[in-house]
Formats: C-alpha cells, structure tokens, sequence
C-alpha cells in the first residue's frame, strides 16, 4: 500500500500583547506583526471605549483588551492566553484628574504590576523598552536611576526579559522630532552647555520596533539586554544644526561652559514643547557619550536603518511643522473622560525597614491613624481588618476601608474604600483602592491610592483633603521609622 501522504502539521500563531501599542513605537510594532502570519496580535487599552469598538481600519485578527495597569487583577485578565508580552507603556500620560505622584513611582507601579501578570499568566518572554545609560553609571541622575529601578523591578518575577536599551526615538508624531522642530523654528540663536556636545545615536522608531520584531520568541535573547542606536553618530548641537538645514532655518549656535542642567530643562520645556521627564532625559543622557555597544540586535538592525534627516523629514508638515501626535484627538477625549469622572490618584514611596513586609506597614498605618487624627479622629478597626475612620465629636464615619484578602498578599496589602462622607457614593460599582506594594527588594513600600473618587467640591478638595493626606504620608513614613527602632529595641532587651 502506498504511504499515506500527510501535510505537516502548521504551528499555530504566537499570541503577543503589545502595551503602549497606539503610540509612537507601538504603531509600528503593531503593523509589524499583524503582516506576519506567524503572530496573533493582542492590544491592551485602558480605554473600555476603545476594547469594546476597535478603531476604524483595525486590522483582521487583532484583538483588543481593556486593561488598567495601575490594577493587577485586570492586567492579569488581560494577559491571559498570552505568549510574548512587550511593554511600551509609561505613566506621563494623565491617569486621573488629579495625581499626586512622582513619574517614577507610577511608572513602578506599572512595571510591577505588568510583571506580576505576566508571571501569574505563563507569558513565555518580556521585550521591554528602556534608555541607553552613559557607561553603565546614572552620574547622579534620578531619570537614569529610575530606568534602572524599572529593570530591576520587571526583571524580578522570574519571566524572561529581553531588554532594549535606546536613546533618543524619532518618528512621526514622537515628542522628540516635535521638540527639535520646536527649538529650530522659535529660537534664532541657542546657546548651548558642555551638555550638548556628547556623541549619541539617535533612533528612528521603525528601527526600535524591528529591533522588538527581531527578539520575538527567540530563546537566545532571553534575559539579555541589548543597545540601540540610528546610523549617525553626533551630539545635540549637530541634531539641532542639522534639523536646522531640514527645515531651511538659518540659526546662530553659541557654547557656554559649564553644563545649566535645570535651565536646559525648562528650555526644552517652555520653548521645545518636551515634557518635564523628557527634559530630564535629554539632558541627563548627554552628560557624556551613550554610543550602544555592539551587538546582534544592533547589528541586523543596522542593515537598513533611517539616517537623521530622512527620520526628521518624515516627521515634519509641509508648513515646516512638527507632525501632530496621532493620538492627539484620542487624548482630548480621554482628558474630558478623566474630568468627569473627578478621580484622584495619589501615590507616595516609603522607606521599608529591615525584616518589615507590607503586612508590617498595614498594622503600623492602622495603629498611626488615630493618632494622627488625635483628638479629633478615631480609628475603629475590626478583626477582619475592616476600618472606619470616625470624627469624634458627632461619631460621623469619614472613610470606611475594608480589607481584600484575595486580593492581596504578604508584599501586597489592598483595602477597598467602601463608604464614608468624604467619598462619593459609589454608582457603578467601582471601588476606590489603598494599597501598600513592597518594591526594590523590600526596600521601599509605594503607598498608593487610586481610583478615589472625592465627595467635597473639586477646587476644595485640592486645596484642603488632598494637601493634608500628603502631609499625612509625610508623618507616617517618620512614624514608621520609630516604630521599627521601638521593636528592635525591645527584642534587643530581652
């Protein structure tokens, strides 16, 4: 009998979930993978608008997902069935009408959360985007610092990650092509600090994104991380005298010695249109060469990059202006849903003590509020570690917090802020949050408050509640310090 002829066996697509997949980079990672048979593309959105009806033009296959990754619980519904994970995402985007917090700090609280979901998914691999840092050492600098925290934090969970290291990105609708146009058209002369005369190379962002496309699912790359750079090696001077020959600008470049660190930034800012950490890491990269070292990524990406002129002619109008950011509609909408919606998120570090977990820094916050409030609060807590925070004279419950025991765990403490006067009553069943998230190896615990929703008038809130909970988180991070000295004393006694 003749053998059966059988056709192999097709393997089926790779599910990859692309976070930050409407921006710059993630644009052109999303039109990567949906031409390659091979990947099945998934968007994460924060917007449930968005997940529930695509965008016109979405293409076939694509599937988008609502996902807060301020919140654990849904990133994790949202990465489920998930193969390869690649983060493009950061938190200078507005998430609430009000934010109390530091960029770094949200942007742990994403990274962290991204991670642990992709752990508690079985996601296979992690392509995560970050920054060039000049030799391997920050000089001093908190952006730096902070991007290498970040890469601490995702590479934590035992998921492998691959990690791309880049400087500045240009493309269509990027901050970094809008802020060089910017400077080019509205300042006739620049003066420059020591600063701008370091070598770098900058990056188109369709290079970025087939670097992302060419890590993808390869075992090799797994806990590796790699730099990126565009073709052309030069400083920022040359990028602005070269961005002056694209837009057929005469401009006059003066030196200035020294290096005006906070001047320079509110430059970028005032007459660059950058944003503040943007600012921050366009001046604290330069403060000496960040040419990427060589490597295979680089290598292959290199065959066929865009030099700088074509990047920056791609970027700009035919009026000589910077392309506008195709999120840019999206945007003004998103910010007319966050004033609606009037939500405050507040988020504040605190110093970890040796041996302490969050479940500590639970018990020592709910031992301090009563104090705190001495005599005009009291704090009443029951044995299921449900809270409600009282004022004494009338015995008028403030805010009731009720702990979520299948929502947390030991490095994780989350209450739910379920009634009190100072919150507006709850309509749609969504819950404001406390939560305590241990980071850095237990060295700090991020206080954070998300999602609450105030009940007294927006301008007073801001003037009155808002300000003295960030005095409150000011006192308990000292509080906390005396009480661990209090216990290590005791036990020392004994």
């Amino acid at each position: 009998m003749a053998e059966e002829h059988r056709e192999p066996a097709k393997t089926p697509p790779l599910t990859v979930a692309v976070a930050g997949a409407t921006g710059l980079m993630g644009t052109h990672v999303r039109r990567l993978l949906e031409a390659d048979p091979r990947y099945r593309v998934v968007v994460l959105t924060r917007s449930p608008a968005r997940a529930a009806k695509p965008p016109v033009g979405n293409a076939p296959g694509t599937a988008w997902r609502h996902c807060d990754l301020f919140s654990l619980h849904t990133t994790e519904a949202a990465l489920k069935g998930v193969d390869i994970a690649v983060y493009l995402a950061h938190s200078m985007l507005p998430s609430s009408r009000l934010t109390q917090a530091r960029f770094v700090d949200l942007d742990l609280i994403l990274v962290d959360n991204f991670a642990h979901a992709a752990e508690a998914a079985g996601v296979r691999q992690i392509v995560h985007i970050s920054t060039l840092i000049p030799a391997n050492d920050t000089h001093g600098s908190a952006y730096l610092e902070h991007k290498l925290e970040e890469e601490r934090t995702m590479a934590s969970c035992g998921v492998p990650v691959t990690t791309l290291r880049v400087g500045l990105i240009l493309g269509p609708g990027g901050s970094t092509a809008r802020f060089l146009v910017n400077l080019v058209r509205r300042l006739p002369v620049h003066f420059l600090p020591a600063w701008c005369d370091a070598p770098t190379r900058p990056t188109a962002a369709v290079d970025v994104a087939r670097a992302v496309y060419h890590v993808l699912g390869k075992a090799e790359c797994y806990g590796q991380t790699y730099e990126l750079g565009g073709p052309d090696t030069m400083t920022f001077r040359e990028m602005l005298q070269r961005a002056a020959a694209v837009l057929g600008k005469r401009r006059l470049f003066v030196s200035l010695p020294g290096r005006w660190s906070r001047l320079s930034r509110f430059c970028l800012t005032l007459f660059g249109g950058a944003s503040k950490p943007m600012a921050g890491l366009v001046v604290d990269s330069h403060d000496q060469a960040v040419i990427p070292q060589a490597n295979p990524v680089l290598d292959a990406v290199l065959a066929s990059a865009v030099g700088f002129e074509a990047m920056l002619a791609a970027s700009v109008q035919h009026d000589g202006r910077a392309k506008p950011n195709p999120r840019q509609s999206l945007r003004r909408v998103e910010a007319a849903m966050l004033k609606a919606g009037s939500e405050v998120r507040s988020v504040q570090r605190l110093r970890l003590p040796p041996q302490r977990d969050a479940v500590w820094v639970a018990e020592q916050y709910m031992r301090w509020l009563p104090r705190f409030g001495f005599p005009f609060i009291k704090c009443d807590v029951d044995p299921a570690r449900h809270v409600k925070i009282r004022l004494r004279v009338v015995n008028v419950t403030l805010l009731a917090l009720s702990f979520s025991p299948e929502h947390s765990t030991p490095n994780r403490q989350i209450f739910h802020i379920t009634g009190g006067v100072l919150v507006r009553p709850n309509t749609d069943g969504w819950l404001g949050r406390l939560e305590l998230r241990e980071i850095l190896d237990r060295r700090f615990v991020l206080t954070g408050i998300h999602n609450f929703r105030p009940r007294l008038p927006w301008y007073f809130y801001n003037l009155t509640q808002a300000q003295a909970h960030l005095w409150a988180i000011h006192l308990l991070d000292l509080f906390l310090q005396r009480a661990y000295l209090q216990e290590e004393r005791r036990m020392s006694s004994r």
